[in-house]
């Protein structure tokens, strides 16, 4: 993945351009937001691992939950908090996810900073 040393490739995976959002796109924009170095492909994702990803920027949910608990475990992997948009919609499959990335040693350092914004 993201954090390994060489290349990840993900295939057969276009299902994923029908969900919620287009998980395929989203994953690749938001995470390539905090240093990942992704390639989209029709039906899947490359990925070439890096050492660490940064913080300190703005990532969208997508309003989709998946991506959302994504983003929230990338967070744990980042240098400098981030801050995610429309984290709510992780209530749809899992809403306990924040009280247990919290007990997980997660770190939630703001929340209603702004209507749909968490920062961790």
């Amino acid at each position: 993945g993201t954090l390994t040393e060489g290349t990840t490739i993900i295939t057969n995976a276009s299902r994923l351009r029908i969900k919620e959002c287009d998980r395929l796109s989203a994953v690749r924009e938001e995470l390539s937001k905090l240093g990942a170095n992704i390639t989209e492909k029709e039906d899947g994702l490359i990925i070439t691992g890096i050492k660490k990803l940064r913080g300190n920027t703005k990532v969208w949910s997508h309003k989709d939950h998946r991506i959302a608990m994504t983003l929230a475990i990338a967070s744990t992997l980042c240098d400098e908090p981030i801050i995610i948009k429309d984290y709510e919609c992780i209530s749809k499959s899992y809403p306990e996810f924040f009280e247990d990335f919290e007990k997980l040693g997660g770190k939630i350092y703001e929340m209603g900073e702004y209507d749909g914004y968490l920062k961790i």
